[in-house]
């Protein structure tokens, strides 16, 4: 994940989960909403990352949320 104590306005952010399937965050910084969410499975990973402007967070917040709730990580499978 990679975050650090500059990337947000105030410290610990406002949502922090670390697990063994899933890490993320969300937290403002100069003005903006920064949120990522990065799900593992055994076959990788997929990672949602937005960065949108705090008067807009109304709106964004639900977009976001839906689309983080909608991340799968499907099975790999090899062509030879």
């Amino acid at each position: 994940m990679g975050l650090k104590r500059s990337d947000c306005d105030k410290w610990p952010p406002p949502y922090l989960t670390i697990k063994n399937n899933v890490a993320a965050y969300s937290c403002t910084k100069a003005g903006k909403v920064d949120y990522y969410v990065s799900k593992y499975s055994p076959s990788g990973s997929v990672t949602l990352r937005a960065r949108y402007p705090v008067n807009q967070k109304a709106m964004w917040d639900a977009i976001v949320a839906r689309m983080a709730a909608s991340m799968r990580q499907v099975p790999r499978v090899e062509i030879r």
